[in-house]
């Protein structure tokens, strides 16, 4: 994935700008906004389907790690997004703060 949505998504850190982090067949897609998660998601899917390959949205989950009000479920596609406050999966452990 060489850019998931590029001028949709992303976090700043000082001057770097991330938009996601990989391991093997794991993502993550970082926003600075709410509003903004919606099309990085779709076009995640439009990417990777180009490729073959398609989204679990049964395994993509959506995470709050900034203060203020929890993650609420996302409709992608007509597929529900889960929303969590934690999250845990072998090397990976986020808890929002």
């Amino acid at each position: 994935m060489s850019h998931v949505a590029i001028n949709v998504t992303g976090l700043d850190l000082g001057d770097i700008r991330l938009t996601d982090l990989n391991y093997a067949d794991n993502a993550v897609l970082l926003t600075d906004y709410r509003s903004h998660l919606l099309p990085a998601l779709q076009y995640l899917e439009e990417d990777a389907s180009k490729l073959g390959l398609h989204v679990s949205w049964v395994k993509t989950k959506v995470q709050n790690l900034a203060s203020g009000h929890g993650a609420i479920p996302i409709t992608v596609n007509g597929e529900v997004v889960e929303a969590v406050s934690s999250f845990y999966r072998a090397a990976w452990n986020a808890d929002a703060v």
